[in-house]
């Protein structure tokens, strides 16, 4: 660990002022945020297991959601996505079903129901648009950046 007074300059040298080095301190003491895994088939789309469930109340977690879809079918994985700087979910949550068929059901009888006071949307998840689209690694096409630069 470095002292105070090399962390300042470690900081000073990468541009980075007071202000983001404060809220990288603030990061590192919040809890560890747990990931997102969607389940995506091979053309790029989600399959139809997983579901988009969107407008939920910060107070909402994982056994709410659970106990809200269970009456569909067996529940796969639940996941809420925490926001880093509040360390309260971001307002919405991805459930898995094991059955396509229970996922549909699950669509067709949450679709603007209400949990905790907010109506919620229930739709099949989809992946993000531009990221998952490029199968080729960033350094796959090297040679053709650095003849392009000229340095080939």
């Amino acid at each position: 660990r470095l002292s105070a007074h090399w962390q300042r300059r470690w900081w000073r040298r990468r541009g980075r002022g007071t202000r983001q080095r404060r809220a990288a301190q603030r990061r590192a003491h919040l809890p560890a945020m747990s990931t997102t895994l969607v389940s995506w088939n091979k053309s790029g789309r989600a399959n139809k297991r997983t579901l988009y469930v969107g407008g939920l109340d910060e107070n909402v977690d994982q056994a709410l959601l659970k106990a809200a879809f269970i009456p569909f079918g067996e529940i796969k994985d639940v996941s809420i996505p925490i926001d880093f700087q509040s360390g309260k979910n971001r307002g919405f949550a991805f459930v898995e079903f094991e059955e396509v068929g229970d996922a549909e059901d699950a669509i067709d009888n949450m679709h603007q129901a209400e949990i905790n006071g907010r109506a919620v949307s229930v739709n099949f998840a989809r992946p993000v648009k531009g990221t998952l689209s490029d199968k080729n690694a960033v350094w796959a096409d090297q040679d053709a950046y650095q003849k392009e630069a000229g340095a080939a």
